[in-house]
């Protein structure tokens, strides 16, 4: 008789227990699906731009990602629109949908204005739209190339349209990696009594490939394949090399 109440005590806890896991199941799935919803998923990867006298390198890798998963691995991150590059990270949806939309605007202003735009008016068009969705903003880092007068300019975003001139930039989940190196042998920053001088385009272009090789050996999200767009008035030229893709 006291084994069979044991038992029958045992059985009850275990029936409450189950009982009390799936009320607290049932709450946390009611406050996911109420305040806790996330429309975004960082597909990551890697871009990079640096401008020199004379050209552009615009480069990415092309690993699409998702949290614990490679979607694709032949998935450019870079777009051209015009005479300009842009180069995006981040959610490859707002990416995509931006770069589409950036299209259709200068396409717009080209047709209304019968001239074409410059590098600097197709910035402030990209901080305009970027901000426009501010409320709900595009999960999107990027950077536009271009030229103006044959000098090279390149514009660094952030998601809501904050944007500035710079000489360098790498975004993505090797930019940790990446940027200091082009801080100091593109910027020159902390070289003292240091004259800066330009690299060529064939220099740039192994200092991007090293730079990208050496993240893909640590960033699980980079790697696959390397697309670099060297950019010089009037002439894109685009190369693809092969990098780790474990």
């Amino acid at each position: 008789m006291e084994i069979k109440k044991d038992l029958k005590i045992k059985e009850n806890i275990f029936l409450s227990n189950n009982i009390l896991q799936s009320s607290e199941e049932q709450e946390t799935l009611k406050e996911s699906s109420n305040g806790r919803f996330n429309p975004y998923e960082n597909n990551s990867g890697t871009t990079l731009c640096i401008k020199q006298s004379g050209y552009i390198i615009a480069a990415c890798d092309t690993r699409h990602s998702g949290e614990m998963n490679i979607n694709s691995r032949e998935m450019t991150k870079i777009y051209s629109i015009g005479d300009f590059i842009l180069t995006t990270t981040g959610f490859y949806a707002d990416s995509y949908e931006l770069s589409i939309r950036l299209k259709y605007q200068i396409n717009m202003y080209e047709v209304q204005h019968n001239k074409k735009i410059t590098i600097h008016s197709a910035a402030h068009l990209l901080c305009n739209i970027l901000y426009s969705k501010r409320f709900f903003p595009y999960f999107t880092f990027c950077c536009l190339c271009g030229f103006e007068n044959k000098i090279p300019y390149i514009y660094s975003y952030d998601p809501v349209g904050s944007y500035q001139e710079c000489s360098c930039r790498c975004n993505g989940s090797g930019a940790g990696m990446i940027q200091p190196l082009l801080d100091s042998l593109i910027s020159k920053k902390n070289w003292n009594n240091c004259t800066i001088q330009d690299l060529n385009d064939e220099d740039g272009l192994k200092l991007v490939q090293k730079a990208f090789e050496a993240a893909s050996e640590r960033d699980v999200k980079t790697g696959d394949f390397l697309e670099v767009y060297i950019i010089k008035e009037g002439e894109i030229q685009k190369s693809v090399f092969p990098l780790r893709k474990d």
